[in-house]
């Protein structure tokens, strides 16, 4: 799926610039912030993509179907 990035068009109210983004780019960059702010998940991700680097990876049946150890 190919992203497309809309760049806000600049308005200046009251001497105070504002930009106007569609819905759907708002909501992602609103899901951007709280990413940002989830220490914990941030963690997890730069687990992961240390994990990728080094190629240590997990079938799907290790992550889906293994017995508790």
């Amino acid at each position: 799926m190919k992203t497309t990035i809309h760049f806000p068009k600049p308005i200046i109210k009251s001497n105070r610039p504002l930009a106007i983004l569609p819905q759907e780019e708002y909501e992602s960059l609103l899901e951007t912030f709280e990413v940002l702010n989830d220490q914990k998940l941030l963690r997890r991700i730069e687990s992961a993509l240390s994990n990728l680097r080094k190629s240590e990876f997990f079938t799907h049946d290790e992550v889906f179907h293994s017995k508790p150890r």
